[in-house]
């Protein structure tokens, strides 16, 4: 026999607790994430020029799909903008059929962005050092190796694309670890018996509902809650009236 629900949609006693589910809902996210993460970062590793290659079609194909759910949008819907759909359009031909040319364009604007970030820092770094701030050398350092990236990427592009891709990589490991980790240690919380979820050795409590019973005692009050104070109620004998015990 089903069981049905209550309160809302929750379910009755004897059911899978709601925090439970969506615990498990998010493992399962992290772990799928964290998962391709890692995979996506081993391969621009290994093979990285072949997975920037194959990153430029699928985003390219996305660009394609995307311009043609508009056109058709425009016309049957009356919705969408002829910009809307020759801007994709265009950009997906284009890395479609030249994709070296998204990568070199790619290059070279990180190259500028390099070049500006990196002179910024040196600036600063140097005005960092005549306010008397200690840790002005860091920001030196970090402008030079910036300022250091955009000449290479100027003048040697195919070394500054590996090396961006490697370092794209190495991200992508990093973040999949992280999600792989979280979604485990979200696995391995336990809700207790009064909704209060474990975590790390750490124990979050949960609410009382309405009419449940708290620390304080049934009802809908918290802890240490008694209700308002009633006056002691009187006896038959206190019943008199004024005058009559004369």
């Amino acid at each position: 026999m089903s069981q049905t629900p209550v309160n809302g949609g929750l379910p009755g006693a004897g059911g899978p607790d709601p925090l439970t589910r969506m615990f498990k809902r998010l493992r399962v996210s992290f772990m799928v994430q964290g998962g391709f993460s890692v995979v996506a970062g081993i391969l621009f590793l290994v093979w990285p020029f072949q997975s920037a290659t194959a990153f430029v079609l699928v985003f390219a194909g996305w660009l394609l799909a995307s311009a043609i759910v508009s056109a058709v949008l425009s016309v049957v819907r009356k919705q969408g903008s002829l910009l809307g759909t020759l801007v994709p359009g265009i950009l997906g031909l284009l890395l479609l059929f030249i994709p070296e040319a998204a990568g070199a364009a790619l290059v070279f604007l990180v190259a500028f962005a390099s070049l500006l970030v990196g002179g910024l820092a040196v600036a600063l770094s140097l005005s960092l050092r005549r306010i008397g701030f200690t840790a002005w050398w860091l920001t030196l350092i970090a402008g030079v190796l910036a300022v250091g990236y955009g000449f290479l990427a100027l003048f040697n592009p195919a070394a500054a694309l590996t090396g961006l891709l490697w370092a794209l990589g190495v991200l992508l490991v990093v973040l999949g670890v992280v999600l792989l980790v979280l979604g485990w240690k979200i696995g391995s919380m336990s809700i207790g018996p009064a909704g209060s979820a474990t975590f790390g050795g750490a124990t979050f409590p949960g609410t009382t509902g309405t009419g449940g019973t708290g620390p304080g005692g049934p009802g809908t009050g918290g802890p240490g809650f008694r209700g308002p104070s009633m006056p002691p109620r009187r006896g038959s004998d206190d019943d008199v009236i004024p005058g009559e015990e004369v």
